[in-house]
């Protein structure tokens, strides 16, 4: 679990204050992945995806704009997407608990930490999204929690429960609090980054917003048909959401905060992670 205090911890330190000029998640980062090698979290191609990733992240920030970074910005696209999959073997994920069902009408749920997923979304948000650095970016922040998350966050609830997704359910699990930081600054970060931050935000510059917010929303649902076709239109709508909070506001920490929020509702008070059909 040290490994994932230290990436938790990594991705904080990305919005924190610089040491002597410099920025603090480097190092961190650095001790995540020692600690996660030594763990066996990270082993073979794990590892040597979470490197290459690295290092062609780093590259690809200091060529900026040169012919290069075009293609070094595929590689870091493509690797951190396979290990936000988890399709690199390699990877063993810590257990917060054994295979469980939340409530008597919940499907099991095994609760655990991506932890490959929150390197992959680290480097895509260095990479790829700015950041909110100073007050005035932060108000922005919360104003379009309050406009944009809510609103969402009440609709979404709504619309799954008249589908029959969910049922109230309302709880506090043991694990609740290492598995909301993870789905915070490990899941949320990771997936805002690479479909908002990435995907919409590449493309409104070159077809425009609303095709760029419609296309990443459609994507976003899609990578998320394992949970089923409602669930991957029920991710869709909530997508829609996301990408309008970031374009609405022009910053990413609107987007995840908006995700993290829905996510977090759905946990504490709804079945988790769906009603069961029987």
């Amino acid at each position: 679990m040290l490994s994932a205090a230290l990436l938790m911890l990594a991705v904080l330190s990305a919005w924190g204050p610089r040491v002597a000029g410099r920025p603090v998640w480097p190092a961190v980062f650095a001790l995540a992945l020692v600690a996660a090698v030594a763990e066996g979290v990270l082993a073979s191609w794990a590892l040597a995806a979470v490197l290459a990733l690295a290092a062609a992240g780093v590259l690809y920030t200091q060529l900026a704009q040169r012919g290069l970074a075009r293609a070094l910005g595929v590689v870091v696209a493509l690797l951190a997407l396979a290990l936000a999959l988890h399709v690199v073997p390699g990877a063993a994920n810590p257990l917060l608990a054994g295979l469980q069902r939340l409530s008597p009408q919940s499907l099991l749920f095994r609760p655990w930490l991506s932890v490959d997923k929150g390197f992959a979304g680290l480097v895509l948000l260095l990479c790829f999204v700015p950041l909110a650095r100073s007050a005035a970016d932060w108000r922005r922040v919360g104003a379009t929690l309050l406009r944009v998350g809510v609103p969402l966050v009440v609709l979404i609830v709504a619309a799954s429960l008249a589908a029959g997704y969910v049922a109230p359910d309302p709880k506090w699990p043991a694990f609740a609090l290492p598995f909301l930081a993870g789905n915070l600054l490990f899941t949320c970060v990771a997936e805002e980054a690479f479909f908002r931050g990435l995907i919409q935000r590449g493309l409104a510059t070159t077809i425009g917003v609303a095709p760029a917010l419609a296309i990443a929303s459609l994507l976003f649902g899609l990578a998320h048909l394992a949970g089923g076709p409602l669930y991957a239109a029920i991710a869709a709508f909530a997508g829609l959401g996301y990408g309008w909070a970031y374009q609405r506001s022009a910053r990413i920490e609107a987007a995840i905060l908006c995700h993290f929020a829905l996510n977090a509702v759905h946990f504490l008070g709804f079945s988790y992670p769906a009603l069961s059909p029987h």
